[in-house]
């Protein structure tokens, strides 16, 4: 692997040159003299120890209030698009809750059919046996119930 000395491994990592200068003298990095003298450690070494360099950003050479102020912009993004999300899964379950209560309403108009129904024939079985025991009105009990309900 590549030997680089202390300033390029501080830029490429992402670390400060005193940082770099405490793991070698703490025994945490290894490093060794280049024919100059200067201090140069092995990219391997700084792998081990530090994992693989920062990626180089894309706004590198952006002034750094413009990139927070992208970072921020970002942030934004992500949070409406969680908003949006929510907000289409609010939808869909109103959805489903309008359907369920169409199908409430549906299955509570067929009930009150079959019990008007149910009613309209036991109106009838009375008006019959009214009909047989005692003498005749002048208009049959379910007319006369209905007239009430047409009022």
């Amino acid at each position: 692997m590549a030997q680089l000395n202390i300033s390029q491994v501080a830029r490429r990592w992402g670390k400060s040159r005193q940082t770099i200068y405490n793991y070698l003298s703490e025994g945490k990095l290894s490093g060794e003299n280049d024919r100059e003298g200067n201090t140069v450690i092995d990219s391997s070494e700084m792998i081990r120890v530090f994992g693989e360099p920062q990626a180089k950003s894309k706004t590198s050479n952006v002034p750094n209030t413009v990139q927070g102020e992208l970072v921020e912009l970002r942030q934004l993004v992500e949070i409406e698009k969680l908003k949006r999300t929510h907000a289409e899964e609010r939808k869909q379950d109103l959805e489903r809750q309008v359907s369920e209560l169409k199908d409430t309403i549906e299955a509570l108009k067929v009930e009150n059919t079959r019990q008007g129904e149910r009613l309209e024939t036991a109106l009838k079985t009375l008006d019959k046996s009214l009909d047989k025991s005692l003498p005749s009105p002048k208009k049959p009990l379910l007319e006369q119930i209905s007239g009430l309900w047409k009022k």
